[in-house]
Formats: C-alpha cells, structure tokens, sequence
C-alpha cells in the first residue's frame, strides 16, 4: 500500500490543493517523499490528513477525529462555509491483496477488493471513511485481519511479511506499537516505565534463546535482538546493554534498562539523548511488526538529531523491510541534500 496522490479542498491552509507522490514516467507510487517548507506552510497537515484516513481505513482509529497528534482538532480542520473534501487516491502490490483476501477468507469474511488504485474519502460531516465500494475498503484491513489471526494462533507472525499498514510520528514521537494494536484496544501512555516492562519481556526472551538454544516455533521473533542491531547500526559505536549491568539505579517501578557509549559507559534508559529519545520509539517499532508494503509518516525526521543521524535513520529505516513508503517532512537542508529534486515536494 502506498499513497499515490493526495486532493484537498477546504482543508485547513488548503483551499484547492492536489499533491502527487508519484513518477510521472512510470505512474508508481515513489518510496520516499520529501515535504519542505517554511513554518506554517502546512506540511504537518499533510501527513495529518494521510493518517487520519489511512489509520481509519486500516482500523488503527475507530474514526478520522480520533488521531491524537498536536495541532489536528477535528472540528477545525473545514476552515471554509464552501467545497471541503479530502481524497487519498493509493496503490496496492497484487501480493499484498492476495495476502489480505486469504486472511479474510480465514476470518469467515467476503467481498473483498482487488483494485491495484483505488481512493479513500473523508466524509467531514458524518466523521467517517469511504471508498468506492464497500468490497475496496475492506482490503485496507489486511493488517487488522492479520492481528485477528495472530490471536487466535500466536505461530502467525509471518502473516505481517505479506501486508501493509500506515505508521504516523509525530513530533512527540509516540510508537504505535505501544500505543495500541487495532481501535479496539486501549492506547499506552508511552513512559519509561511502559517503555522498560516492554523491553524486560524482549530481553527475557532473548536470553532464553541464548541459554537454552531452543528452535523458536513459526512466527516467533527475537525482537530484542532486532532492536539491538537497529539501534547500533544508527547509533554506531553504542549498544543495547540490558537489565544486568555493573552499576544499579534505584527504581521503584521496573528495573533499570542500560545502554552504552563508545566509550563503554553505562546510562539508563531515561538519560537516553535527546535524539535517542526521538528516534527509539521508530525502532521499536520496526523491530516489533514486519513493516512491509507500510506508509511510514515522519514529521520533522531530524528533531534533535545532528546531521550524519539523519542520514543514518534514513538509510536504516529504507533497508529494513520491503516496499515501504516514507513520507516525511524536514526543515534541514543537510535531508533535502541527500535526495534528487524529483523525490522534494515544496510547499508554499
């Protein structure tokens, strides 16, 4: 799944506004966009309006006025008594629909859609979603079938190689897999604490792996071991220490989680820098879900990160997984620098 073009009408700064994220020689949908701008131009907005259609449609939200990201209010997106609409026109991989009909078919589902283009609208008045037909948006919901599945039979983790979901970050920088999985579940505050219960379970599978040398059934993943390699492949020279280092913390809560310089010190999870704290949550989440066939939405991606991290993340996030879609916004010229004019969309 990948956003082909974007059409606002009405919609906050937008009066008329068409924005395509496409090649114009093959009609393809590009992997990485750039959106640039001064402050105010509306490049948050942007991706505020992708993911609240797509975190509907793919059930992450129960409705588009349920995204929670600093500066979208709902009620105030129309900023005009005349025309408002919102059409996402988007781009599926054959696989990834034959992937999303056969789950649905498990689930006891039908009429599901295989339009390699189709479009989402928002329908402001009534806060909802649609498509074409009922049959297209259901084949957005490839990723909540596959967490029906996954919990009906934990062996199932591989199912999320096949599809694709919308992952958003704001410049707080929450993860979605802390969040919540589907609308249904209650979201979580992302804290240290949250943050340190998460990685105890990730760890304490990890070490068992290495200490009983046992084969991990279908679908099992050592998800510490993948955060680990991720966060030292963009922070090189640091490592992912764990819960049993030469030094301990008072913590009343959970165990202190430690990670290590270049120059092999020690500090805890909450004396992470500032561009550690911005980047982990994306991590976490790369390392969490197999991020395939995904639209990756990042705002400000080099908040509190010096240049070379930039390219780092960039380079990181782009290998890992396949036919993923970032979007991103920056203000750093050294990120406009890296990528040809083709793949900038400037805002005015």
């Amino acid at each position: 799944m990948k956003v082909k073009s974007l059409e606002l009408k009405g919609y906050k700064k937008f009066k008329n506004k068409k924005i395509d994220f496409f090649d114009e020689h093959t009609g393809l949908a590009k992997n990485i966009i750039v959106i640039v701008g001064e402050n105010g131009c509306g490049k948050s907005s942007v991706l505020q309006a992708i993911a609240s259609i797509l975190g509907t449609a793919t059930g992450m939200l129960r409705q588009p006025s349920d995204l929670e990201w600093a500066g979208f209010v709902y009620s105030s997106i129309r900023k005009t008594d005349g025309q408002f609409s919102i059409k996402l026109t988007t781009q599926f991989a054959e696989d990834e629909l034959k992937a999303t009909a056969e789950f649905a078919k498990q689930l006891g589902y039908s009429n599901i859609g295989n339009d390699i283009e189709t479009y989402l609208k928002l329908n402001f008045d009534e806060n909802k979603v649609f498509a074409a037909a009922i049959k297209n948006y259901n084949q957005f919901l490839g990723k909540h079938y596959a967490i029906k599945i996954r919990k009906q039979n934990p062996d199932t983790w591989d199912n999320f190689f096949r599809i694709g979901a919308v992952l958003w970050y704001t410049e707080q920088r929450t993860a979605t897999s802390l969040n919540r999985e589907t609308a249904e579940d209650k979201p979580i505050v992302f804290d240290y604490e949250t943050l340190r219960r998460r990685l105890q379970t990730f760890y304490v599978f990890h070490n068992s792996l290495k200490e009983h040398n046992f084969q991990m059934r279908k679908g099992q993943r050592d998800v510490y071991a993948k955060l680990s390699e991720l966060y030292s492949k963009v922070f090189q020279g640091r490592k992912m220490v764990g819960f049993n280092p030469s030094r301990s913390v008072d913590f009343n809560e959970e165990p202190p989680f430690y990670f290590s310089d270049a120059d092999n010190n020690l500090y805890e999870l909450a004396e992470m820098s500032a561009g550690e704290k911005a980047i982990f949550p994306i991590l976490l989440d790369f390392a969490y879900w197999q991020i395939h066939n995904s639209v990756v939405l990042i705002d400000e991606i080099e908040l509190h990160l010096h240049p070379p991290l930039q390219q780092a993340l960039l380079r990181v996030l782009a290998n890992e997984g396949s036919n993923n879609q970032f979007i991103i916004t920056t203000h750093s010229d050294y990120v406009v620098s890296i990528f040809p004019e083709s793949f900038i969309i400037r805002l005015d």
